[in-house]
């Protein structure tokens, strides 16, 4: 019965996504202790471990069950600490106006995206967010670019910047959405330069100014706060997401949060 104790215990471990060995171990040596400190026979513990197997054999759903209850609460306690986390850097998630975004202005439901245009990751969820702008008035996108340290990337965040200076953000987003072709330089400044109504000298000054590198840095840092160390990043409502969700998904979350409001 104690080799079984043990067993669950490290299964029920890697079921709910536990990757700190140290923790599981020690679990299972707590376990290990305890079970030695209650003397049974020897036929005692076959007996015991006969009724366990049989019970769990007849009633599968009852180990199912505990699994879920555990996967559960490790999951509320995940969430309570993004909670916390949330709040405690609010001011600074509130601090949106003139960030660049796509969507409705008077959205009831916005995610804050930290994102890359270099990054695959975030592109697949760029055009998540896109299409559901599209199809939902109620939501909306606002970026706070996270480029890697390339100078790509970084240019990258800094032409989308200075085109949101210039009230063209949308405009240059959706042509980086549908562009097939690969991201240069080249390719960047000719979709920005080639948008009416672009002011490319306003445009070449915007990219190196000190304020869109400030901006960055500032990115960078509220991405740190949150232990966001690379792109892609998101907060929708309560919700600190570090990979990609599909449309379902993002509709269930977005229904969620809704649902919360009413």
């Amino acid at each position: 019965m104690k080799k079984q104790l043990s067993v669950l215990l490290v299964t029920s471990a890697f079921l709910v996504g536990c990757n700190k060995k140290e923790k599981v171990q020690e679990e299972v040596k707590s376990v290990d202790q305890q079970t030695e400190q209650t003397v049974f026979s020897k036929a005692q513990v076959a007996a015991l471990e006969q009724i366990v197997h049989k019970y769990i054999v007849n009633n599968p759903n009852v180990l199912a069950e505990s699994i879920m209850n555990l996967q559960k609460q490790v999951a509320d306690k995940q969430q309570e600490k993004v909670v916390e986390l949330l709040m405690q850097n609010k001011a600074e998630l509130e601090k949106t106006a003139g960030l660049p975004f796509v969507g409705s202005p008077s959205a009831d439901v916005t995610v804050l995206m930290f994102g890359d245009y270099t990054d695959p990751k975030s592109k697949a969820m760029f055009k998540i967010y896109q299409n559901m702008a599209l199809k939902d008035k109620g939501f909306r996108i606002i970026f706070r670019f996270l480029p890697d340290t390339s100078s790509l990337a970084q240019k990258a965040a800094r032409i989308a910047m200075a085109m949101n200076d210039q009230g063209l953000f949308e405009k240059f987003h959706e042509k980086i959405m549908s562009t097939t072709e690969m991201l240069t330089e080249t390719v960047l400044l000719d979709i920005a330069g080639n948008i009416p109504g672009v002011n490319r000298s306003k445009l070449d000054s915007d990219i190196d100014a000190g304020k869109t590198k400030e901006t960055l840095l500032s990115n960078r840092t509220l991405a740190e706060k949150l232990g966001i160390s690379q792109a892609p990043g998101y907060i929708i409502g309560d919700y600190l997401l570090k990979q990609p969700i599909g449309a379902e998904d993002l509709e269930a979350v977005i229904k969620n949060i809704r649902d919360k409001k009413k």
